[in-house]
């Protein structure tokens, strides 16, 4: 098999040399691909394998060039540029590493339970860890904070939930603010108001809000915790997880009237720090503005890094009419679309420039029963450790 892969790649690099009239590529460079254990994905993109044989290696490129041979002949420029990506050595960047994205599931909505299952179903074999950027439930009493982690108990596997609570954590019941229960808080995720991890050198920090109080908005010693933390890691970069928006974030809200609860005194010291410390990228949700909506969530004009994460279980629309959000909106037909229908989120990419965000439906299947990522929804924060403090 070694020996034919080599034929068929030499045969297919001098079909290459006779059109060009020079010598583009490699045959040693190709051979030692294969030899590296690289085979191609799809079309002309090729990653790294990771526990394939040299003898798979090989069969997977013959079968690639015995197809492109057949369908469209050597000299074609599809052939051409396969194989000079092949024998030049071109792999599409695998990322350090990634995790999930996931905010504002309410799984106490209408479709909120479901979409919890299939995110925590599909998410578990494709990342290490989802973080989740607060309204775990819909209100916070005893029973639905039990309910949250008996779904997290079957539904998640090996893979680790980081959480920071919502403004919906602070709602004991319908119709009731408070302040957090601290200790049903801990007791259902086994985390506290405000703490930190390391992975991939990356440091993770979650912030909870104690109360919808502008002026009293976040756990008591949560905003020292978080300048204390972000000055001991400002050589190293930081992804920050609180729940509401920059109110003059246009990504996470057009309108700009979603309840602003970050413009008191908490959240402009907030602000300030976020823009202090240009190693942090700043993950929030809570307005459930849609991917789908013509505004881009992610947002490098207000003197930070935020991105916009959209709800599991309830994207709204933006009405540019009337210039709000609403939770339903009429498609070319006149049909009524409710947001409860959609369930989004993301997977993160973390490569050592940049974060690659890739939408993902939850709720894709004509019954909402298959999960799909979102071709269109791709984003990238991107920035380097060169550009920290």
């Amino acid at each position: 098999m070694t020996l034919k892969s080599a034929e068929r790649i030499q045969s297919i690099v001098n079909a290459i040399d006779a059109k060009l009239g020079a010598k583009t590529v490699n045959l040693a460079s190709a051979v030692r691909l294969l030899r590296n254990g690289y085979a191609a994905a799809t079309g002309t993109s090729y990653a790294a394998m990771t526990s394939v044989s040299q003898i798979e290696s090989c069969r997977r490129i013959c079968e690639i060039l015995d197809g492109a041979n057949q369908t469209t002949g050597y000299n074609d420029c599809t052939v051409t540029a396969a194989v000079q990506r092949l024998c030049n050595g071109y792999i599409a960047p695998a990322p350090l590493y990634s995790f999930g994205v996931l905010s504002d599931l309410h799984i106490q909505y209408e479709t909120g339970l479901d979409d919890f299952r299939r995110a925590l179903t599909y998410l578990k074999d494709k990342v290490p860890f989802t973080c989740v950027c607060g309204d775990l439930v819909s209100y916070a009493n005893a029973e639905n904070m039990a309910q949250y982690k008996s779904y997290v108990d079957a539904c998640a596997g090996e893979m680790a939930l980081y959480e920071c609570a919502g403004n919906h954590e602070t709602y004991p019941e319908q119709g009731v603010g408070a302040d957090i229960d601290a200790a049903l808080w801990t007791a259902t995720t086994g985390k506290e108001l405000y703490y930190s991890f390391e992975y991939g050198g990356d440091v993770f920090l979650f912030l909870s809000l104690k109360s919808e109080r502008p002026a009293d908005l976040f756990v008591d010693g949560g905003l020292a915790w978080l300048a204390d933390t972000l000055e001991a890691n400002k050589d190293k970069r930081c992804f920050v997880f609180q729940h509401v928006q920059d109110p003059a974030d246009g990504g996470a809200d057009p309108s700009h009237s979603y309840s602003n609860i970050l413009d008191g005194t908490s959240g402009a010291e907030f602000m300030r720090l976020m823009r202090q410390y240009k190693n942090t990228v700043w993950f929030h949700g809570h307005t459930h503005l849609t991917l789908g909506a013509a505004a881009y969530p992610v947002n490098e004009y207000l003197g930070c890094r935020s991105v916009h994460i959209p709800s599991l279980s309830g994207p709204r629309f933006y009405d540019a009419a009337l210039d709000k959000l609403e939770n339903y909106y009429y498609d070319a037909n006149g049909n009524k679309i409710w947001g409860a229908l959609l369930a989004e989120g993301y997977i993160a990419d973390v490569y050592a420039d940049k974060i690659v965000l890739r939408g993902i439906d939850f709720a894709a299947g004509a019954n909402r029963d298959t999960v799909e990522p979102m071709a269109d929804e791709v984003y990238a924060v991107e920035f380097t450790l060169e550009e920290k403090q």
